[in-house]
């Protein structure tokens, strides 16, 4: 039930994608892309469930059966890839990369999805690239923690969220080690949300 539960949230997501190229619907963007979120109300988010349908997907591909695994599979990825959101690449990444690796039920089904992923996008990635290679350019900066060279108001902002959170898990890492037994508590976190460092 809860693989189907995932699977409507990211499916009301990719409803949403499509609305937006309608232009019915006028979600978040970034460097010209469409960042749906459906029902999880941020891209973010939407990215992380989308990388969860993906691997219960995987898991329960019996149950799912031959006719809906493969687009649970296929719609799951496209939800995760669309969110831009760098979290859900890099989880579902190594979620992937350690059940293909893993001995175990899921390790060929794992094999398989990075390898028709892989395909789908380098070809999308080539098209994109071909009809408007700034905008793939945008979402490269977007995830990478070095300058690309570029002076878009999306690189700087890419550029920005890479030192915030690298800022952050400095800041973390000063805190474990003031505290590294019993941890900071949960009173202290309103004062570090509002830390110049936290911010």
């Amino acid at each position: 039930m809860l693989t189907y539960g995932a699977l409507f949230v990211m499916a009301t997501g990719i409803a949403q994608y499509l609305l937006a190229l309608a232009h019915l619907v006028h979600p978040e963007m970034f460097g010209g892309f469409v960042r749906p979120y459906g029902l999880m109300r941020e891209p973010d988010w939407y990215g992380v469930e989308s990388g969860i349908a993906l691997l219960l997907a995987i898991h329960h591909r019996y149950e799912l059966g031959p006719r809906l695994y493969p687009w649970a599979a296929a719609l799951s990825v496209i939800g995760v890839t669309a969110s831009l959101a760098r979290t859900a690449w890099v989880a579902s990444a190594v979620a992937l990369v350690v059940l293909a690796l893993v001995p175990g039920p899921d390790r060929i089904a794992a094999r398989q999805v990075i390898w028709r992923t892989a395909q789908a996008g380098a070809a999308i990635t080539a098209g994109a690239l071909l009809a408007d290679a700034r905008a793939v350019l945008n979402v490269a900066a977007r995830f990478s923690p070095v300058s690309l060279g570029m002076g878009s108001a999306y690189h700087v902002y890419a550029q920005y969220a890479w030192a915030s959170r690298l800022g952050s898990i400095r800041l973390m890492e000063s805190l474990i080690n003031l505290h590294p037994w019993f941890g900071n508590g949960a009173g202290v976190m309103g004062q570090l949300s509002t830390s110049a460092a936290y911010q």
